[in-house]
């Protein structure tokens, strides 16, 4: 029944509760579908009845109206459900009130009709909630205060910050501000100014997300932030607001105020500004970004740094971020890095993922690592991981093996670049890389 209520959400405009609160409930491929061919269409609910809708007995809602509508959501059945939702958005926040009042908060209906309650009236579905029981009470609270924020944010602030305990999810707080800053920055930074340092390292992402693009309101924030005292939650709102400065703008423009700023800032949080730009640029031009940040790594911060960037770019692009590290002569510097892309990369190709840990240089990370490996990889395909002990101890390849094609592997398992293969997609070409 969750996927049926994910659907009406969509239907109702309402991303919200798929975002807030039913992100695993569209884990399966029908779920997925459903969610997919319902959110195509537009929203459905305006905020203003139709002149032409029906005016609905709230004594049939839950016997015909709400079934029929949560039915055709299930049935993929687009025009019955326009036209279920188009009567149910006639209802007065009073009626939706006393409806819910009937209804079990665990259904699926309920959550349709308190999510037509908070596009009715916000601060009325708040007030609702607040009566439940703290578990359900907690996500229909949520899905109340994200939508009053975007009508009446500083409302919305003093109610989100009334909440005690399990009903004050940690995240709210950045996304009424994120609301707030949109017509009013000044006051939404004196908010956030407000709040204990782990509240501010957590919900500034918002504000950035929505002004750290604009070179005007970037200074702004950057100004601010400067006259904040020192801590863990200005720090991450200054990196917040550089990693969303580093989505568009050049490297070497963030570099510049980095050091103009390097005098105010130790040099590990300096160090952390760097990193966390470069693992947003990584997304983008990842040699360039790396290239970037090995120009400005110390020695000690290095291979820690060189990790970060090779794990980001693994996710995305495995095939060129082995490459690229194959290029460079192994050592204690690139251990890390090559740790991180072998586990990266151990379900997709575990025999390549195995070359790469015998390269390690450290003895004992390259048992860790080689060992992990082979565990995973009898656990994505039984029986084709090596089984003797000589294999699963050797510490480093001998020249028979290097580039030689494992006749166990999976039928269609494409091959991730190899340690040892000159790096092609499926390793045709043998040859000993640089």
């Amino acid at each position: 029944m969750k996927w049926i209520v994910i659907s009406v959400l969509c239907f109702a405009g309402a991303g919200l509760g798929y975002r807030l609160g039913w992100r695993n409930a569209t884990a399966t491929e029908e779920v997925a579908e459903a969610f997919n061919v319902f959110r195509s269409p537009p929203s459905l609910l305006s905020n203003q009845t139709s002149a032409s809708a029906k005016k609905l007995d709230p004594e049939r809602v839950l016997a015909e109206t709400l079934p029929d509508a949560m039915r055709a959501a299930r049935d993929r059945d687009y025009d019955a459900f326009q036209a279920r939702l188009r009567e149910l958005e006639t209802l007065s926040a009073s009626e939706l009130e006393a409806l819910l009042g009937k209804l079990d908060p665990k259904d699926a209906a309920y959550q349709a009709l308190f999510e037509l309650l908070v596009r009715a009236d916000p601060k009325r579905a708040f007030a609702f909630g607040e009566q439940l029981e703290e578990g359900r009470g907690s996500a229909l609270l949520s899905m109340a205060l994200y939508r009053w924020s975007a009508v009446d944010p500083r409302a919305a602030w003093a109610a989100v910050r009334s909440l005690e305990g399990e009903r004050r999810p940690g995240f709210l707080e950045g996304e009424v501000l994120g609301q707030w800053a949109k017509d009013d920055l000044n006051g939404a930074l004196e908010a956030w100014a407000e709040l204990s340092e782990n509240l501010q390292s957590s919900s500034f992402t918002r504000i950035a997300d929505a002004h750290a693009r604009d070179p005007e309101s970037r200074d702004k924030l950057l100004d601010f932030l400067t006259k904040q005292p020192s801590g863990s939650g200005r720090s991450w709102a200054f990196a917040n607001v550089l990693q969303t400065w580093a989505k568009d703008a050049p490297l070497s423009e963030i570099a510049t105020w980095i050091d103009s700023e390097a005098g105010q800032h130790e040099a590990g949080e300096i160090a952390d500004f760097e990193r966390k730009v470069a693992g947003v640029a990584v997304q983008r031009e990842p040699k360039a970004a790396i290239d970037w940040l090995m120009s400005r790594s110390s020695p000690e911060r290095r291979s820690e740094d060189l990790e970060a960037l090779v794990g980001l770019w693994a996710v995305s692009e495995p095939n060129a971020a082995g490459e690229w590290l194959g290029s460079l002569t192994m050592g204690p510097d690139t251990d890390a890095a090559v740790a991180t892309f072998a586990r990266r990369i151990r379900r997709d190709d575990p025999e390549s993922a195995l070359e790469w840990a015998r390269r390690i240089d450290d003895p004992a990370l390259r048992d860790e690592v080689s060992n992990n490996v082979l565990r995973v990889w009898d656990d994505v395909d039984p029986g084709a991981a090596p089984r003797d002990d000589e294999s699963r101890n050797r510490t480093q390849p001998t020249p028979s093996t290097v580039g030689r094609e494992n006749s166990a592997r999976s039928p269609g398992r494409s091959n991730v670049q190899s340690a040892s293969s000159g790096f092609t997609w499926r390793r045709q070409h043998s040859s000993t890389p640089s």
